[in-house]
């Protein structure tokens, strides 16, 4: 990989090495740079450059990672190459956020209600209220609003949704949900995955097992709990139906001297 990157710069006047770099490191952290984001502008004109794709494409293959591009969207991402049985890193709280931001996301979509670059113009009161139909059909304790919240951060920190600043008048808070959440889960099917989550025979939150001191999330009573503290809140969904959306946490930023 040395050598190519070496033939890069020889054709781009050194510049390869001085762009990838940081932009690889930075997609690898994030695992989708949306176009417009503040501090992402180098980064997404260096990986959509066509004289650096070929480079790209191979050293993350190197990883086990594809790399996703929208054009029309204009986003970038990583997915792995291959089916997986779980979503690493990735508490009990998220994967469950993630499945419901999916289907706010699929609803508006199927009605044509959606904006520029297929983002869907939502708050997070509306989809908790979506998360909150489920909550009957959930075994073992419901998330708070508090950690629902949390989640959707997460979400954020892989450019997935862009979680606005809270209107204290209304008590809510902007939420955009970006097109890329469907190539986290097969196109079409985030409701069905739901259903299939909220009938689990085993009751995914029933799975959660509390640490020394600790108490299942949404039943201390009196306090809100922390969600996805540890690795007995992580579990696995199916392979039929998620995709490792791990790759930020899989891969420690990479080595472009491999």
């Amino acid at each position: 990989m040395l050598h190519d990157l070496d033939l890069l710069d020889q054709r781009t006047g050194g510049k390869a090495s001085e762009d990838l770099p940081s932009a690889l490191r930075l997609l690898l952290r994030s695992q989708f740079l949306f176009s417009g984001d503040r501090g992402f502008a180098s980064a997404y004109n260096t990986l959509t450059n066509p004289r650096y794709r070929d480079f790209i494409e191979d050293w993350l293959d190197v990883l086990g990672l594809s790399f996703v591009q929208s054009v029309q969207d204009q986003w970038v991402g990583v997915l792995p190459q291959t089916d997986i049985s779980h979503m690493p890193s990735m508490s009990l709280t998220d994967t469950l956020v993630l499945l419901v931001v999916a289907q706010a996301w699929q609803e508006a979509a199927n009605g044509g209600d959606f904006g520029e670059r297929a983002v869907v113009h939502t708050t997070v009161n509306r989809v908790w209220d979506q998360y909150d139909t489920l909550r009957p059909r959930l075994r073992g304790g419901a998330m708070t609003i508090t950690e629902f919240e949390r989640s959707l951060k997460e979400l954020q920190r892989r450019n997935i949704v862009d979680l606005k600043e809270m209107d204290e008048e209304v008590e809510d808070r902007d939420l955009e949900i970006r097109p890329m959440v469907t190539h986290l889960l097969r196109d079409g099917e985030a409701l069905r995955i739901l259903e299939e989550y909220c009938r689990s025979e085993e009751g995914i939150l029933s799975t959660w097992v509390p640490r020394e001191g600790e108490v299942a999330p949404g039943r201390d009573g009196e306090g809100e709990t922390k969600a996805g503290d540890g690795a007995s809140d992580e579990v696995d969904i199916g392979a039929s139906d998620a995709v490792d959306i791990g790759a930020s946490d899989a891969v420690d930023n990479g080595d472009l001297n491999a």
